[in-house]
């Protein structure tokens, strides 16, 4: 494959060895180590768990155990490696990540770190952003405000910008591939910052595309003219991302649908009150069209709500024949092979009765394999479900992921269609491509009606998912208290572990789930259950941030000074990954100042290196060591240098830190910033040497 790579591509190859199953070590001739010193020994360990997973492949979440200068924990993008189309992706992937990880880039997309081969995979390795992808975000808090909008969309318009002032087009634009660096808290308000990932299906526009056929990308994202087969070879990928856009800053802002105004509320709302008439009058004629709206945004006003949207997303959800209405967006063809027996959409149990004695297929399958009784139990509508299984329609069935129409009603919450079901003797715990259960699923989006009746028909408490996760450990992941509680009163276990070392109070803690996490801790789970890497509850609340959940498990009598597999202690990951209230309270509770990892780095050294300028300050007025060495003799001083951080820098030369200390190559602050092409940091070190010496 190298051969066919670009040379700037072929020069981030990783050289690599894989001692055991999941430990991977890189080898590094570091560019500012003397000739004649040894070459560095990298080590990394992969979780079990999948942090998530698409069309191209799976993402792992990997731990560095030894020998990292600039990272501890990065995301590995595994992609198997195939022939044709498969393997162009993947290598314009390769392409297009390393071409934006530059550091004038790395604002607005995430950074690779590098990438190696397998014996038959290819792995990208990327920072990890830990709080996530918008579309995560999405499903757990209510639509954004329109500030929180406009924040995101304005990052995702300049990515969009420079990717096509370079010569690229992204044509994957969803909430999926938006990651969050950062984003305001209660506790910690401020900015969104996010940043653009996966460029998979990414294209150079200047490459020959003549005679494509295929159509890439989510559909629900799509611009119009991607579903025209004939134009396909002379497209404008750059505006068909600008719609994409479009239809990402609806999936910002729609409400859920508890959250939507009704429609006597709608009309007297500001944004349309100027243009109703005194007394609003609902036609009944429901043949006409509603949906047609100006072609003119509320962006072009400086003020006014946002909300509208393009036509694109009032596509009507149903072809009836003998219409008049043309579609301008998706050829009726690719209608019919997207919804085989449409009536279904709609809920119209009489008109599906029509269809069927005419002959429609039951078992049809639309483009992700599913049948009509697999719509309508994600739809929820019980007639229309009852009237399918009269008819003969499998209960089994599965679509392209391995869902059977009982899974997609518990993941959507519809008990009375979950009830038929299983009344008709549907499999309770049927697994799909996964491997989770109807259980899991209801766990998962937090329908305890449905996990309730699950459970009562006798489904698996303890069924385990491909990655050994229990429905409790779901529930805990997610946040869903009211699941946890029912299912440790049906005799859950409180302590299983998944296949990562996790148990359901690591999971509550990491993701910042106080309720849950004080739940279980009622129950008595272990305040130190540690995962395969070593980390604890407390440390995994630490690192990520959560504030309460670390308050919650120090009250409880959590070890301040727990130790992961490479030496971390809670205090250590607070200050790696820049949390300064959970740094504080720490400190507060009586943490080490001092503790040093398995790399000799001090947390101060974590701040510094991370760039992390309230950790940094916070540290030092705790009294902090300037002058901490690790391994290989670097200070706090020489890792804000060696990576560019300005503010830390000067921080601590204002501190009084050494601008002469040498690492163990015989480096000073100053000639690792010069090495590494950060100027002002150089220029920085380079006033306060000359300062120093009059």
């Amino acid at each position: 494959m190298e051969d066919e790579l670009p040379d700037h591509v072929r020069d981030y190859k990783l050289e690599t060895t894989f001692p055991k199953k999941r430990e991977i070590v890189h080898i590094y001739d570091d560019p500012d180590a003397p000739p004649s010193s040894q070459r560095r020994l990298e080590c990394w360990k992969s979780d079990k768990r999948p942090i998530g997973s698409g069309g191209q492949g799976q993402v792992f979440l990997q731990t560095c155990t030894s020998g990292s200068r600039h990272y501890t924990h990065r995301a590995v993008k595994i992609i198997p490696l195939q022939d044709g189309g498969g393997r162009r992706r993947y290598i314009r992937e390769l392409e297009t990540i390393v071409k934006f990880s530059h550091d004038k880039y790395s604002k607005y997309f995430v950074k690779s770190l590098g990438w190696y081969e397998k014996k038959d995979s290819m792995c990208i390795a990327m920072e990890y952003v830990p709080a996530g992808d918008l579309q995560t975000y999405l499903r757990d808090h209510p639509a954004l405000s329109e500030d929180g909008s406009r924040q995101i969309t304005s990052q995702v318009l300049r990515g969009l910008a420079i990717m096509h002032g370079e010569g690229f087009a992204h044509r994957d634009i969803k909430p999926q591939n938006v990651l969050i660096q950062q984003r305001p808290t209660p506790t910690e308000p401020g900015s969104w910052w996010v940043k653009l990932s996966d460029f998979g299906i990414s294209k150079r526009l200047e490459a020959a595309t003549s005679g494509a056929s295929t159509v890439i990308g989510t559909v629900e994202y799509m611009a119009p003219e991607l579903f025209d087969q004939d134009s396909l070879p002379d497209i404008n990928y750059p505006a068909a991302d600008i719609l994409d856009g479009q239809a990402f800053i609806r999936a910002l802002m729609s409400p859920k649908p508890d959250e939507r105004l009704d429609s006597s509320a709608a009309i007297c709302h500001a944004w349309v009150q100027s243009w109703m008439p005194s007394a609003p009058m609902i036609p009944d004629d429901r043949s006409e069209s509603s949906t047609s709206s100006s072609g003119r945004s509320s962006f072009d006003e400086e003020r006014g709500m946002t909300t509208q949207v393009s036509n694109i997303t009032n596509l009507p959800n149903t072809f009836q024949t003998g219409s008049n209405t043309q579609l301008t967006v998706i050829p009726r063809k690719l209608l019919y092979e997207t919804q085989p027996l449409p009536a279904v959409e709609m809920g119209d149990e009489a008109e599906v009765e029509l269809l069927l004695e005419k002959g429609a297929d039951l078992e049809a399958k639309d483009s992700t394999g599913k049948t009509p009784l697999l719509q309508v139990a994600a739809k929820g509508n019980a007639a229309v479900a009852k009237l399918l299984l009269e008819k003969g329609a499998d209960l089994e069935a599965k679509d392209g992921s391995g869902w059977t129409p009982l899974s997609r009603a518990a993941a959507n919450g519809h008990e009375a269609v979950a009830k038929l079901l299983l009344d008709k003797g549907a499999d309770l715990d049927a697994k799909g491509g996964f491997g989770q259960t109807p259980l899991s699923w209801a766990a998962v989006y937090g329908h305890a009606a449905v996990a309730k009746l699950l459970l009562e028909k006798g489904a698996d408490l303890e069924a385990r998912d491909g990655d050994c996760t229990t429905p409790l450990s779901q529930a805990a992941v997610y946040g869903r208290e009211a699941i946890a509680k029912l299912l440790l009163e049906k005799g859950a276990d409180l302590e299983a572990k998944d296949g990562s070392g996790w148990t359901p109070l690591l999971w509550a803690a990491a993701n910042g789930h106080e309720a849950v996490a004080k739940l279980f801790l009622e129950k008595g789970a272990d305040l130190e259950a540690k995962n395969d890497s070593g980390w604890t509850p407390l440390s995994w609340a630490a690192a990520n941030g959560h504030e309460a959940v670390a308050k919650l498990l120090l009250e409880k009598g959590a070890e301040l000074e727990a130790k992961d597999s490479v030496g971390r202690t809670p205090l250590s990951g607070a200050a790696v990954y820049g949390h300064e209230a959970v740094t504080k309270l720490l400190l507060e509770k009586g943490a080490e100042l001092e503790p040093k990892d398995s790399d000799g780095r001090t947390p101060l050294s974590g701040a510094a290196m991370c760039g992390h300028e309230a950790v940094t300050k916070l540290l030092l007025e705790k009294g902090a060591d300037l002058e901490a060495k690790d391994v290989w003799d670097q200070t706090p001083l020489s890792w804000a240098a060696a990576n560019g951080h300005e503010a830390v820098a000067k921080l601590l030369l204002e501190k009084g830190a050494e601008l002469e200390a040498k690492d163990s190559d015989g480096r000073t602050p100053l000639s690792r910033a010069a090495a590494n092409g950060h100027e002002t940091v150089a220029k920085l070190l380079q006033t306060y040497t000359t300062t120093m010496k009059t």
